[in-house]
């Protein structure tokens, strides 16, 4: 298997492998986005593309928010933060904020999840993964 940069002529294959195998799951633009660093592909022995990827850098938002505030407080907070971060993320054009919350916090259960899917946060497709570096 040979890794290399993305050709032009890989074009072909890579639309023919999203069109067969993830048209369902997301869009052609997604993968052909301005915004994806280092594409490459990896290839067998006859240049034909096994997988091609790049690097998407996300904007994630986190907040250490104090619990003991009662809700509705910390309900605008959670709003005011979010009108802020959105538009800096707008300003370094990105294409997404991303924010993983979590059903309880310290064993108290809460309704985060809940919430920032009402200010327009949509489940990711998949559970989120992450490797440590």
């Amino acid at each position: 298997m040979n890794v290399k940069p993305l050709e032009k002529h890989h074009w072909v294959q890579i639309v023919d492998i999203h069109e067969k195998h993830f048209k369902d799951e997301f869009p052609l633009e997604d993968i052909f986005s301005e915004h994806i660093l280092n594409r490459f592909v990896v290839t067998d022995e006859s240049d034909k593309v096994i997988t091609y990827g790049g690097i998407k850098l996300l904007f994630e938002l986190f907040t250490v928010t104090d619990l003991d505030r009662p809700v509705r407080e910390r309900v605008i907070a959670l709003k005011t933060y979010l009108n802020k971060a959105i538009t800096e993320a707008r300003k370094r054009e990105y294409e997404q904020v991303h924010c993983f919350a979590t059903h309880s916090i310290n064993g108290k259960r809460d309704n985060w999840v809940e919430m920032l899917e009402k200010v327009g946060f949509t489940k990711t497709k998949g559970p989120a993964l992450y490797i440590n570096l």
